[in-house]
């Protein structure tokens, strides 16, 4: 049954213009078929179907501030203090922001923006472009018998470390990549990365809080308390979530920030003080000193190739400089079955996505500009 079509005002960002009015800030929407698709700590995302003035499938981000009554009354008490620890208001306003300025084959596209009043609440609202499922819904129904098969590994992979390489290029940190932010449309094997809620600018000369990124997937120099950090946090966090589409499961999952420190030391050995220093941390982390079991203690070689151990041995460094650059892990032997030609068939019969192989210019944060 279709709904009542809604009719607004927004904002043009990237989305398709009016007929005719194609130079026009401000767009007449309407839309249909809204329907809850996924709820989070701090906002909820709607599905629909824009009608006009296009026919296209949406997703609707509406992000309350942080003290509006309708965040305070669904945010339970551990979540708000997470909320607590986190700079940014996180009412959507710096993340439509920055997705003005993230234009990319494999970045979610910000379409359009809007605000509604509630009360006294304002609610921002971000209208994106949809895609069915994330990967974190996918390696789930894995263990229920849908495997993602190596190709499709590398191939969502690839596009994950594309949209990082780019996110980098503009000096942005993801700051919360996992499989749950990385969208993806299987049948057209495309993947985008998505959530910029928690994203910001990195500036050398700044300082960051460490409480970032979802603790599986958290680089060692925010687990051991760092506040100068670089975009390679994000490559450590690509790297877990590639582990993870190889394995079947969490690389690294670490009960508490504590634990997870003593997951990490546990396999790449306890930091010594020229790694501590090169992380930006200043207190020795409060762990047993011993050598670590190494990497393929965690990468079996009955789920991960040499080629695969190559890669992500490249990446889990505790020094980020010393991480592969992106240039290098896009190009790397490990996805030399995307570049074939003729290309190889996915599953079922499925065709790889055309992939765009040129390398965007990683940013090196030197300036504050």
């Amino acid at each position: 049954m279709t709904s009542r079509p809604r009719l607004l005002r927004a904002v043009k960002v990237h989305g398709p213009s009016e007929v005719g009015k194609q130079d026009r800030k401000h767009v007449e929407l309407t839309f249909i078929n809204e329907r809850l698709h996924a709820n989070g700590v701090f906002s909820n995302v709607y599905s629909a179907t824009l009608t006009s003035p296009r026919i296209l499938p949406i997703a609707i981000k509406k992000c309350w501030p942080r003290n509006s009554l309708a965040r305070r009354s669904t945010v339970d008490p551990a979540a708000a203090k997470e909320d607590a620890l986190r700079e940014d208001a996180n009412d959507g306003k710096a993340e439509a922001e920055l997705l003005t300025k993230l234009k990319h084959a494999h970045v979610v596209s910000l379409l359009y923006t809007f605000s509604v009043k509630v009360d006294q609440d304002v609610c921002n609202c971000m209208i994106l472009e949809f895609l069915p499922t994330d990967l974190g819904k996918m390696l789930k129904n894995r263990h229920h018998g849908k495997r993602i098969n190596l190709l499709d590994a590398k191939l969502y992979s690839w596009q994950l470390f594309a949209a990082l390489d780019f996110c980098a290029s503009k000096g942005v940190a993801h700051r919360d990549v996992k499989p749950s932010n990385l969208l993806v449309d299987d049948d057209l094997g495309i993947l985008k990365l998505a959530d910029f809620g928690n994203a910001k600018i990195l500036l050398a000369k700044e300082s960051y809080p460490p409480y970032q990124v979802t603790r599986y997937y958290r680089a060692p120099e925010l687990v051991f308390g760092s506040h100068k950090y670089t975009t390679k946090v994000d490559t450590w966090a690509a790297a877990c979530v590639l582990g993870e589409l190889l394995t079947g499961r969490p690389i690294l999952p670490g009960t508490g920030n504590h634990d997870q420190g003593k997951l990490i030391a546990s396999i790449l050995g306890y930091p010594n003080d020229a790694q501590l220093k090169a992380m930006g941390c200043d207190r020795r982390p409060r762990l047993i000193r011993r050598d670590g079991r190494g990497l393929r203690s965690i990468l079996p070689e009955s789920s991960v190739n040499a080629c695969a151990f190559e890669l992500l041995n490249g990446i889990f460094k505790y020094e980020p400089y010393e991480r592969l650059s992106y240039d290098f892990i896009l190009g790397h032997d490990f996805y030399d079955d995307l570049r074939k030609t003729p290309a190889p068939i996915r599953k079922g019969g499925r065709r790889l996505p055309d992939l765009d192989f040129w390398i965007s210019e990683e940013s090196t944060q030197d300036s504050d500009d």
